[in-house]
């Protein structure tokens, strides 16, 4: 089997083509039996994803020497994440996959982000805490714990204030992500010894772990028809913030 997986949720887009077999043994939640990761590509520059989205998966593709009717399924990470980064990154997806019928996994930005952290043994009952960017003054946000070779997710993905992350955290917790580099010091004071800063290679989703989690999503049965796949904004987009705020002047 052969995935195309893509991230748009943020400025660094990423996409990974993985490989993997449907029936890989007896230890399926080993990371190794998610098969390997055949190419990979991030991007972060200013070039917007609609400009940059396809010419990557191209050149992708040709690194690989795959072509698109080669794969067999895709993946999409549908949020949250930027409005139109997101919406880019479903049509997209869509207008390549759709020709050839391929299913889809709906990967979630806070769960590829906290799947890719490495957690020593004598530390794997700390909180894994993404923190993404949002609008202004929020945050996109979710907790999860290492359970074995899984990341056990503790609630869902939810959009609050900076302020109320920090009221939320009330255990030790590792924090990443790319909302890290703009409020990991006020955190941090906040917080004290509360909190740990993942390094800065952990900010960004990794084509690596975006294959890896794609390929895990289809050997768990979460497939869907291109057709229902859809992206979760998580509130509204700037531009309908600014109309909204124009109309109650």
């Amino acid at each position: 089997m052969i995935c195309l997986a893509i991230d748009t949720s943020t400025r660094a887009g990423t996409a990974a083509l993985q490989q993997f077999e449907m029936n890989p043994g007896n230890n399926a939640d080993s990371d190794h039996n998610y098969g390997k990761t055949l190419a990979e590509l991030t991007l972060d520059i200013e070039t917007v994803h609609g400009r940059r989205l396809l010419p990557t998966i191209h050149a992708l593709l040709d690194l690989a020497g795959i072509s698109l009717k080669e794969l067999n399924t895709c993946a999409l990470v549908c949020g949250p994440g930027s409005f139109t980064g997101l919406r880019v990154g479903l049509a997209t997806i869509q207008g390549l996959a759709l020709p050839f019928g391929l299913p889809a996994v709906s990967l979630s930005a806070l769960e590829v982000l906290a799947s890719g952290l490495f957690i020593p043994k004598e530390a794997r009952q700390t909180i894994i805490r993404p923190v993404m960017h949002a609008r202004r003054g929020f945050v996109y946000t979710a907790a999860f714990r290492v359970a074995g070779d899984d990341c056990e997710r503790l609630e869902p993905d939810q959009e609050i204030t900076v302020d109320e992350l920090a009221a939320q955290v009330t255990s030790p917790a590792i924090l990443l992500g790319n909302a890290v580099r703009l409020h990991g010091e006020l955190w941090r004071e906040a917080l004290g010894d509360t909190i740990q800063l993942a390094p800065p290679a952990s900010h960004s989703i990794s084509g690596r772990r975006l294959g890896m989690m794609a390929a895990k999503g289809f050997l768990d049965g979460k497939a869907i028809a291109i057709t229902d796949l859809r992206v979760d904004y998580m509130g509204p987009s700037q531009a309908e913030v600014n109309f909204m705020a124009r109309k109650e002047s």
